[in-house]
Parts: structure tokens; C-alpha cells; sequence
């Protein structure tokens, strides 16, 4: 009857429209979000070696002086996997020097503290630790990390890169009446360069006027299986 030819056209008529919809549907496209940028790439084998500059008010001083620092292994601790750093980062022994896992940009010890970071706020401080005398509530010295507001161009032994630098505020408190005012607080600068990793370290003595600067010579990035 022709009711029920209407019926029929109607039903089709529908179910061409639940198939064109469920077809474009299919046809929706959704983009992966950006990959974070990686200032502390993390597999097992690679490595950094850093020449010492020695650096004065008078000027600088490069040094006879290597330093290494390499990923070793990985481990797990609470479900979570972490690399570990040895190394002999200003020191006569080789060590372990961290370890660390990047936790969605963010290059966090087992304990929770950040090492470092790109993903806060300029100038927002991630870090801070606070050394006291063994058995006494007396500060030794205290320190908070936090980013410099641009990136800057530097020059290294091995080129010039756009860092990000991590800043790091110390202040000192001397138990000998003596002790320079001038060193009580001061700043130092790491920087960290994308897909390099850290570049420079800032290394002191709280009575010494200069400082060393580690300074990247060569390095060895190996890429996780899969990216390009």
C-alpha cells in the first residue's frame, strides 16, 4: 500500500542518515598533542663529559680537568622506572650522583624533589632545601631552585645553543664571625640545552671568592626505540 511505501522510504531515508553520520563520524580526525620538550634525555649509555674553567672577578681559567657523567642502568622504585646517573661530577671517586625519572617534563628524584624542569612558571621556585648542623635546629646554608624568565643563546665548547637556565639562589650562614659578607649569597647558573640535557654545572666553596664551571665538551644521546 502506499502507507506503507512511506513507511519503507521513511525507514531508509533514516538509516542513510545514521550511516552518513556514523561514516563522518569515522572520518574525525584527532591530533596527538605536541611531545614535550626533553631537557634531560634518559636511556641507558649515555653520557656527558664537562671541561673545569676556573672563574675569577679577574676573569677565567680553563682547566686540566675532565669530569664524566653517564646513565649506568635503570631501576624500578614504586612502580616507576628511573635512571641512574654515576659519574665524577667534582669529586676524586667515581659514584652515584642521581637518580631520576622524567615525570611528564618534570625530572623528579625517588623522593618527589624536582632536579629540574621546563613545565613552571618562569621564576616560579621548584626547589628548595634548607641544611641544618648535625643535632642542632643552627642553618647551614639554604638553597631554592627556579628558571630564568627567557631562554638565552650561549656559547659552549661544542657550540652555541639556546639554554634554559636553572638558577640557583644559596644563602649562606656561617657560624665564624669572620666570614665575608660578599659570600654569604650568591647565584649560580646551570643551563640545560633541549635534547642535549644539562650543559654547564656551577660548583663552590662557601669561603672561596671564584667558582668552576663545568662546561660541556662531548656528549652521547642515544634515541629510544621508535622516535626518528
Amino acid at each position: 500500500s502506499k502507507s506503507n511505501r512511506m513507511k519503507n522510504y521513511a525507514l531508509l531515508v533514516l538509516l542513510a542518515l545514521v550511516v552518513f553520520a556514523c561514516k563522518k563520524d569515522d572520518e574525525v580526525i584527532i591530533e596527538s598533542p605536541a611531545p614535550l620538550p626533553v631537557y634531560m634525555p634518559m636511556e641507558v649509555g649515555n653520557y656527558w663529559v664537562y671541561q673545569s674553567f676556573k672563574v675569577e672577578n679577574s676573569g677565567e681559567t680553563p682547566l686540566d680537568k675532565y669530569d664524566s657523567l653517564v646513565i649506568t642502568r635503570d631501576t624500578v622504585i614504586r612502580n616507576h622506572k628511573y635512571f641512574v646517573f654515576e659519574g665524577n661530577i667534582h669529586s676524586a671517586g667515581w659514584h652515584t650522583l642521581r637518580t631520576l625519572r622524567d615525570s611528564a617534563g618534570y625530572y623528579v628524584f625517588p623522593n618527589g624533589d624536582i632536579f629540574f624542569t621546563d613545565q613552571k612558571e618562569n621564576d616560579e621556585v621548584y626547589f628548595e632545601h634548607t641544611e641544618y648542623m648535625p643535632n642542632s635546629i643552627d642553618t647551614v646554608w639554604y638553597v631554592k631552585n627556579y628558571n630564568e624568565k627567557v631562554h638565552q643563546e650561549i656559547t659552549f665548547p661544542i657550540g652555541d645553543f639556546d639554554v634554559l637556565n636553572r638558577i640557583s639562589d644559596y644563602s649562606t650562614f656561617p657560624f665564624d664571625p669572620n666570614f665575608s659578607d660578599t659570600l654569604k649569597y650568591r647565584s649560580a647558573n646551570s643551563y640545560f640545552i633541549e635534547d642535549i640535557g644539562q650543559a654547564s654545572y656551577y660548583v663552590f666553596y662557601a669561603s672561596a671568592s671564584f667558582h668552576y664551571d663545568k662546561r660541556l665538551i662531548r656528549y652521547r644521546i642515544i634515541k629510544p626505540i621508535g622516535d626518528k
